[in-house]
């Protein structure tokens, strides 16, 4: 059976919490997930997101 899946956009992402404990939440869930967009102003979270999330 095929994982269902829910693609989403990260707006206001800050350092990525958010998106970690979705995805966490998701995964015990059975369902899959893609961002498909992540949105940050400020340089310093910018860098962090990518260093916690990936780019």
């Amino acid at each position: 059976m095929a994982l269902k899946k829910i693609r989403f956009i990260d707006l206001f992402s800050e350092i990525g919490g958010m998106r970690l404990a979705f995805e966490s939440a998701a995964r015990s869930l059975n369902l899959q997930t893609e961002c498909l967009l992540s949105s940050e102003i400020n340089p310093d979270a910018q860098l962090v997101y990518q260093y916690r999330v990936g780019g």
